[in-house]
């Protein structure tokens, strides 16, 4: 059936139609002995992202996130943030994914390994978009 149908016959009935869906987000700061700092989602499957976008609700399935850090330590801030990394993720329906940056603090002049993006908590929550 076209979806355009669908799409216009679900406006016309005013029946709303919410599709499941799970979310993935940076709103909340991880807790601070744990070394895992905020980051930042910059792509979502190759798609750019507003990376000031703190949560992004996503069909149930396997995404691949690039995700950038934001460490606040004095030797990390005078390198070049522009490097992404990439984490892979499998989204469940009505599951909220907190993301961050977990901080290798014994490889802080390496640019490349000093860090890697985390999923620090996951919860229940309801999504329908």
């Amino acid at each position: 059936m076209n979806k355009w149908f669908i799409a216009a016959f679900t406006l016309i009935s005013g029946v709303v139609v919410a599709a499941d869906c799970g979310t993935v987000s940076v709103f909340f700061s991880p807790p601070a002995p744990s070394r895992i700092y905020d980051a930042r989602i910059g792509e979502i499957n190759g798609e750019s992202r507003l990376i000031e976008e703190k949560e992004h609700k996503l069909a149930p399935g396997e995404y691949t996130l690039k995700v950038y850090e934001l460490i606040p330590d004095p030797a990390v801030d005078n390198r070049h943030r522009g490097y992404g990394k990439t984490l892979t993720l499998m989204v469940e329906k009505n599951k909220i994914y907190h993301i961050g940056a977990k901080y290798n603090h014994l490889e802080k002049f390496d640019r490349k390994n000093f860090w890697e993006p985390v999923v620090w908590k996951t919860d229940d929550s309801e999504c329908s978009i």
